[in-house]
């Protein structure tokens, strides 16, 4: 929902995961996505999408999305 986010998800994230770049840690579904992550942590991205769901065959209040990552190795 605009201005809310993810009403429910289909997965184990947590709603404030469900779109946008995180960090991810074991225990990161209790925490803020804002606090300070381990330096272990995995960068997470998770996109709208294009498509949608067989139980929810239409897309509301939410344009679809299409990411390009690139990733690029540490110097």
């Amino acid at each position: 929902m605009p201005g809310y986010g993810a009403l429910v998800t289909n997965c184990d994230l947590d709603r404030r995961r469900a779109r946008g770049l995180s960090r991810w840690w074991p225990g990161a579904g209790t925490v803020s996505p804002r606090a300070a992550a381990p330096r272990d942590a995995a960068w997470l991205h998770v996109s709208a999408g294009l498509g949608t769901s067989p139980y929810t065959p239409v897309r509301f209040a939410c344009r679809p999305e299409a990411t390009l990552l690139t990733l690029r190795a540490r110097d």
